[in-house]
């Protein structure tokens, strides 16, 4: 598969699992929306890492992307926001994030 035709697999994850995630949180399951919020920004990142021509299958292949992008754009914040979706992931697992 060319890289146009992966790029468009991955844009189209993202908006499979976008959807997932606001339904999900909007039935209050947060566990699976938490899921489907970490599939949606790894969607984007795999998007990211076949434009780089980066490894995108691990978490550290994430955090490499990140760090590539926090390099690019001087944006300190993006570690941060990073964590939280690593975060939105760990909630699947372990369940830990309460509801509001």
């Amino acid at each position: 598969m060319d890289l146009e035709k992966r790029i468009e697999v991955y844009l189209a994850l993202y908006v499979k699992f976008i959807g997932k995630a606001r339904k999900f949180e909007k039935e209050g399951d947060l566990v699976q929306a938490s899921e489907k919020y970490w599939d949606a920004i790894t969607a984007l990142l795999n998007v990211i890492g076949e434009k780089k021509n980066m490894p995108h299958f691990t978490h550290r292949d994430y955090w490499e992307i990140m760090n590539q992008i926090i390099d690019d754009t001087g944006d300190e914040t993006l570690t941060e926001l990073f964590a939280l979706a690593e975060k939105l992931h760990a909630n699947f697992h372990h369940d830990f994030i309460p509801e509001h």
